[in-house]
């Protein structure tokens, strides 16, 4: 039941805006083209601009999910073409079907090798940026034809419709690798301060790179949070922190090593109080990374950006 838990996760992260997120311390050819690397190229996508949401199928394989049973994990790469940040998880209706009986989400197993593709299906990217998604299904490899249905959008009256044929399936040739962005302008219109629901306010203020749980590097980055209601508040249950390298979303992170500020984010605070507050953010690279604070309806009120060293 992934699919139903990925849905959870991103219902989850909706209502992060309004609760706030916790944690610190996680193309191919063009559209109408047909590659090598399309196992079945019988559907082109549509123009973009027909669509605010552009996806094109790039490979398909079979492989033994968590349960050890038959799976097939389908690639597609998704291009946001509309004027707002938009995960493929929130923009698109993706289905599976067999034998017209539809097809269980599933996953691979945790020891297995990471597919970093089943990860950006959540994750947020910018306009006009691609990222590279996978979707894994339980499949019969005796149950014939493979159907993908993709709807972009809401309402879609001409969803996209892909056959797979097992005996046929053939993975992405190459690693997909999220093009770098030198000089990221999508919060250049932005303070670093702002006010949240007119009750609170925040402040970005500096970052700092460091060693994760799992000797990865990440970003700490400092936040000043203050209480302009009257009521007790913490930075956690008012606000919102996302953070961004080369158009896509970065995941939260949690330091290896925890300074008092980590803990700082389910305090509360009473009314003209403020409290200095930390998120933390996996990094992909050595691009820019901007940051920005969401109020209660997911607007941006504050962003910076930061250049690593």
């Amino acid at each position: 039941m992934m699919k139903q838990w990925k849905i959870f996760l991103a219902c989850a992260t909706v209502l992060a805006l309004m609760l706030s997120l916790c944690a610190c311390g996680g193309n191919g050819a063009p559209s109408g083209e047909t590659g090598d690397n399309n196992p079945n190229p019988t559907v082109p996508t549509d123009p973009a601009d027909e669509y605010e949401y552009e996806v094109e199928l790039v490979g398909a394989e079979l492989f033994s999910d968590t349960d050890g049973e038959d799976a097939i994990r389908v690639y597609y790469d998704f291009t946001n073409n509309s004027d707002s940040t938009k995960s493929a998880l929130m923009a698109l209706t993706v289905t599976a079907t067999q034998g017209g009986a539809e097809l269980v989400s599933t996953y691979a197993a945790f020891d297995s090798e990471p597919v970093a593709e089943s990860d950006y299906y959540g994750m947020a990217v910018r306009p006009g940026v691609t990222i590279r998604c996978a979707e894994e299904y339980k499949v019969d490899p005796e149950g014939g034809t493979v159907t993908l249905s993709v709807e972009r959008g809401w309402f879609d009256e001409n969803p996209l419709s892909f056959e797979l044929e097992l005996d046929a399936l053939t993975a992405p040739a190459d690693a997909f690798e999220i093009a770098a962005i030198a000089d990221p302008d999508w919060t250049d219109s932005y303070e670093d301060r702002g006010t949240v629901d007119d009750s609170y306010e925040v402040f970005i203020d500096n970052a700092e790179v460091v060693t994760g749980w799992e000797d990865s590097e990440i970003l700490r980055v400092y936040i000043d949070f203050t209480n302009n209601s009257d009521e007790a508040a913490s930075f956690y249950m008012a606000t919102a922190a996302f953070a961004y390298q080369d158009g896509v979303q970065l995941a939260a992170d949690y330091a290896a090593d925890a300074v008092e500020e980590d803990e700082n984010y389910s305090v509360e605070v009473a009314p003209g109080e403020t409290i200095r507050v930390t998120r933390c953010f996996g990094l992909r690279s050595g691009s820019e990374v901007e940051v920005e604070i969401a109020d209660s309806m997911g607007t941006t009120v504050a962003a910076t950006s930061y250049t690593l060293e």
